[in-house]
């Protein structure tokens, strides 16, 4: 298929994503959305698939939400109903495969929430991550105040989500926010490491272990 905003690549078990608005930083919009609610789909009936892997085009992963769409909507009832029936984030927490998430440049915002809903961060170490939505008067809209703090510390959640505190790749990997921290020359390589070690197990394994992972994930307690 062709996407307007993302491009798509299947090789043998590995489906790779990457967000492809470059010239904007890879912005988050409707469109991108539906595009990635419709290729996470797919995975549900590709039993080959084994793993899902998601890049940025170009310097950045995402630097956020594509700001030009904000109020056009001609009905708040309708925009929510489309966001319930194309509901990005639930499918991928339900994903039944692994989300390997490799993170370069900017990734605020909503590319954040994209990296949360992954199973595995991997950044550069002069990434920037940051939630900047409440310098906007906004509040992270697809669940960011609950993935943040169960990923990192109550106390690193409230300084991101709060006070838009930006931070690198070095200090995410600190606060327990991304998996691994490498450099740019070797990201493509630590990321094929992981994701061989991944498809060397059978697809129902994986999914059982997610499962359980994610089950554990969603009823622990947040830390402090």
């Amino acid at each position: 298929m062709n996407y307007q905003t993302i491009k798509v690549n299947k090789t043998s078990s590995i489906l790779s994503v990457s967000l492809d608005r470059p010239s904007i930083g890879n912005a988050f919009n409707t469109v991108m959305r539906d595009e990635l609610f419709s290729v996470l789909k797919f995975i549900e009936v590709d039993i080959d698939i084994k793993v899902v892997l998601i890049t940025g085009s170009g310097q950045n992963f995402c630097t956020g939400a594509d700001l030009t769409e904000f109020g056009t909507s001609p009905s708040l009832i309708t925009a929510r109903d489309i966001r319930r029936q194309r509901d990005l984030w639930a499918l991928m927490l339900s994903c039944p495969v692994p989300i390997v998430s490799a993170i370069q440049g900017q990734c605020i915002g909503s590319g954040l929430e994209i990296a949360l809903y992954s199973d595995i961060r991997i950044a550069t170490t002069d990434s920037q991550f940051s939630m900047p939505e409440t310098t906007l008067g906004l509040i992270p809209a697809a669940g960011g105040t609950q993935t943040l703090p169960r990923t990192v510390k109550m106390s690193k959640a409230f300084n991101l989500l709060l006070a838009g505190e930006s931070i690198n790749g070095i200090d995410a990997k600190k606060a327990g926010l991304i998996s691994r921290v490498t450099t740019l020359d070797k990201l493509n390589n630590d990321v094929s490491n992981i994701i061989q070690m991944i498809i060397n197990n059978p697809r129902p394994y994986l999914t059982l272990l997610k499962s359980q992972i994610s089950s554990a994930w969603t009823s622990q307690r947040i830390p402090s």
